[in-house]
């Protein structure tokens, strides 16, 4: 996030300090996020305790949409796996079943934030994933985002936060 704020900075994009909504389960420790917000005054920040597979924010309230590593967690485990913990060693059928439950939570995850987005608004996230050989990769996709974000706000020059 403080990537894309620096950017509309430095650009004078930003109008005003922008307001950051954080947002996680209400289970979270959010005591680490508030002490890190008490030493940044580059934005406002606050919480939000929900779901992201639930419309956490009013409709057309949100400009930019940020997630990182976290739509690849599920709103449940649709099964259980019988030979390993992790979801690409599982049998095929296994496989299948997470594949789906997989697509319903990303469904879902798009719809509330289109419904969260202004008209314009952009949608930035990273989705970790495995490789044909099993192995996690996401990292590489952080140039990407951010090279993204810098086009969008070079064709729509007329927008403001």
């Amino acid at each position: 996030m403080k990537i894309i704020i620096q950017y509309l900075q430095q650009t004078n994009k930003l109008i005003t300090s922008p307001l950051v909504v954080h947002n996680d389960l209400p289970t979270n420790d959010w005591t680490t996020l508030f002490q890190l917000l008490a030493k940044d005054n580059s934005y406002q920040g606050m919480a939000n305790g929900r779901s992201f597979y639930e419309q956490c924010l009013p409709s057309n309230s949100l400009s930019i949409a940020f997630s990182c590593t976290s739509v690849n967690w599920l709103s449940k485990v649709p099964c259980t796996i019988t030979n390993h913990r992790f979801y690409t060693y599982a049998e095929e059928k296994e496989r299948e079943t997470f594949k789906h439950q997989s697509k319903l939570d990303f469904d879902t995850f798009i719809e509330n934030r289109s419904r969260e987005l202004v008209p314009g608004g952009i949608l930035i996230f990273n989705i970790p994933r495995a490789d044909h050989e099993g192995i996690v990769c996401a990292a590489p996709l952080t140039v990407i985002i951010f090279i993204h974000v810098q086009n969008y706000y070079s064709i729509n020059k007329s927008y403001r936060t």
